[in-house]
């Protein structure tokens, strides 16, 4: 596989998947994961929306550096391929939030259910009443296991 191909193939994980984990970090109290719903910009900005007092809302606040991992867990063991993402987290402000709430709830979810949508209808109210952020995660390195390695390597890739 090129080189072209493979940063295809790591567009296309983004594309065909709606779940990142992100990896914070907050000193003393550890590293903490969670998966989030996210949508993406061009540039393969990626979006997503949390409780300000969670775990790791607190974190970005302190260690706004993260990793991200984005895969389908469905595939077949040995044959998984998926990103690991190093970036930086920082909350949308005010003035970006109608763009990020267009472009998040406009995104085809790839596994959306129907009753999805009222829920989506619901869910823009409760972010534009404050109980949520929104948050941005701007990759800086990423990272692909090599498709066509017998073994588990990994190499940097580029989605744009």
């Amino acid at each position: 596989m090129t080189y072209e191909q493979t940063c295809k193939l790591a567009a296309k994980i983004v594309a065909k998947n709606e779940y990142m984990t992100v990896g914070s970090y907050r000193g003393s109290r550890g590293a903490w994961v969670s998966p989030v719903a996210y949508a993406y910009d061009k540039k393969f900005n990626f979006y997503f929306i949390s409780l300000p007092d969670s775990r790791h809302a607190e974190n970005f606040r302190k260690h706004p550096k993260v990793t991200v991992a984005i895969f389908d867990s469905r595939q077949p063991f040995g044959e998984g391929v998926g990103l690991q993402i190093e970036g930086k987290i920082t909350k949308i402000s005010l003035p970006r939030l109608p763009f990020v709430i267009r472009l998040y709830f406009s995104r085809k979810w790839p596994y959306i259910s129907p009753k999805f949508n009222l829920y989506l209808k619901g869910f823009r109210k409760i972010l534009t009443n404050g109980l949520y952020r929104a948050y941005q995660f701007t990759p800086t390195k990423i990272w692909m296991n090599d498709p066509d390695s017998e073994i588990d390597r990994r190499i940097e890739v580029s989605l744009t």
